[in-house]
């Protein structure tokens, strides 16, 4: 039976056979701004929001209020520290517009891109990209509740 290669010897192996370094490409050099990379305009809300996932083999729920929305993701306060990784269910309680009054809940599979701590807010603000609306109507209506009734942030 061969003998297994150590640890040391796998990386300096991938090391020795890795290309030299060259300089930054002109397109790495470039830095694209937060504003060129989103894909839908972001609207400034005040929604409430619920973060749903499993955590130890128990369900758990974390209320937090939106600070931005677009179609492909939201911004969302929270009053604890908090990265999940993989996918989670967002609960949005929008509003609904005009003179009818209630809201609708939307659920939306989701997941975190960033959490950071806000001073201003003295709370975390999680980015999370939205994968998939399971109720699939609910991102038309969420589409025409932005454009309408909302001003897009510059």
């Amino acid at each position: 039976m061969a003998e297994k290669p150590s640890i040391e010897g796998l990386v300096s192996s991938l090391l020795d056979a890795a290309p030299p370094a060259k300089g930054k490409s002109a397109a790495a050099k470039k830095k694209i701004s937060v504003e060129e990379r989103r894909r839908f305009p972001r609207y400034l809300v005040k929604w409430r929001a619920a973060i749903a996932h499993i955590a130890n083999g128990e369900q758990t729920i974390i209320h937090g209020t939106t600070k931005d929305i677009s179609l492909g993701g939201v911004s969302v306060f929270i009053p604890q520290n908090l990265f999940i990784e993989g996918r989670f269910t967002l609960y949005l309680q929008v509003p609904l517009s005009g003179h009818k009054p209630g809201n609708r809940v939307l659920e939306i599979k989701g997941r975190m891109v960033q959490t950071v701590y806000d001073g201003s807010s003295h709370q975390f603000r999680c980015g999370v990209e939205f994968m998939e609306f399971l109720n699939p109507p609910d991102r038309a209506f969420l589409e025409e509740r932005l454009a309408n009734h909302h001003f897009p942030l510059s």
